[in-house]
């Protein structure tokens, strides 16, 4: 089951958002609020275990969003994949969605159309599909609550500054 939406944010979009997923205030204006559609996204989160890239930023904005309106934060279990990413990947220099995609063997992402709820569900999916027999293979047995658990190990932010290239290389 899938569902897209666009949802007016009540203030004007700024460029630097417009430029990275392509969605104009002209395309927000007549679109419901994020309070009108809020119960229908619990509805769909009901019972289901989240898999999301970066999923601290979705899971946040959503949450931040539920408590606006007076509703729970959610309780989902969480997988993040960009914590996989980086535990399958440890080798790899970038963990973007689209660079996990590529490291999967996937199709190419597309920047045109990245950042669109359903393209991005669509092809974390894909991803995800493609992850579950490496970790099978990896870890056999692993359970959603250990993969819920991974922690990304970042590199110290002092290394950023003092060594950028051994930064990137870690990061």
């Amino acid at each position: 089951d899938s569902w897209n939406a666009y949802i007016n944010p009540r203030i004007p979009m700024t460029p630097g958002s417009s430029l990275i997923n392509h969605i104009t205030d002209d395309m927000l204006v007549d679109k419901p609020f994020e309070e009108e559609v809020l119960p229908r996204i619990l509805k769909m989160f009901e019972g289901c275990i989240l898999v999301a890239h970066n999923a601290t930023f979705d899971i946040g904005f959503i949450n931040a969003a539920l408590e606006r309106h007076g509703y729970p934060r959610l309780t989902n279990p969480v997988i993040d994949t960009l914590a996989l990413s980086h535990y399958l990947f440890p080798e790899k220099a970038s963990h973007r969605e689209e660079s996990l995609l590529k490291h999967l063997g996937l199709a190419v992402y597309s920047r045109e159309d990245a950042h669109e709820a359903i393209y991005d569900a669509t092809k974390l999916n894909d991803g995800w599909q493609a992850i579950l027999p490496i970790l099978e293979q990896k870890k056999p047995g692993i359970t959603h609550a250990e993969l819920a658990s991974l922690q990304i190990k970042m590199p110290p932010e002092s290394l950023k500054q003092d060594n950028p290239e051994e930064y990137a290389k870690q990061a």
